[in-house]
């Protein structure tokens, strides 16, 4: 584990991992529902094209049905690190509105706002540290705020 820690430490954020979700004692139909959610997010990145746009009625219907905005893949990255990586500040306030913890860290300790700085997405950046994100979040490894 620590050589496969180091390894995704060490590489830039790729986005939403396509194996297997956390599902921590979920029943069927909400894994498929919170798998349904990370998957627009893992095509849209597989995709990355200009014209690419968020499906806010998908993820709205899908979120209605029970999926949880807080659903994360296996490294606990969720729907938010890849929202703060590529997409507008709507679309994560979107997700805010129906209860995503944008405070969550991954299983390395990065949270949205990390991703965000380490892109360099000033209107994302602010748009979090208005919501009071927590500027002193430090990453488990290099304890990275």
């Amino acid at each position: 584990m620590v050589v496969f820690l180091e390894e995704y430490v060490g590489s830039k954020y790729k986005g939403l991992a396509t194996d297997e979700d956390t599902v921590d004692g979920q029943k069927k139909t909400e894994i498929q529902l919170n798998r349904r959610l990370l998957d627009h997010f893992r095509d849209l990145a597989d995709s990355n094209k200009d014209t690419d746009e968020v499906d806010l009625q998908f993820l709205n219907d899908v979120l209605t049905n029970g999926a949880d905005p807080n659903s994360a893949d296996k490294y606990g990255q969720t729907a938010l690190h890849e929202i703060s990586r590529a997409w507008n500040v709507d679309v994560m306030r979107f997700f805010l509105e129906r209860g995503a913890d944008f405070q969550r860290a991954d299983a390395f300790g990065v949270t949205p706002l990390h991703v965000a700085a380490a892109l360099d997405y000033e209107e994302m950046m602010l748009f979090l540290l208005e919501r009071q994100a927590d500027i002193e979040a430090c990453t488990y490894k290099d304890k990275q705020t």
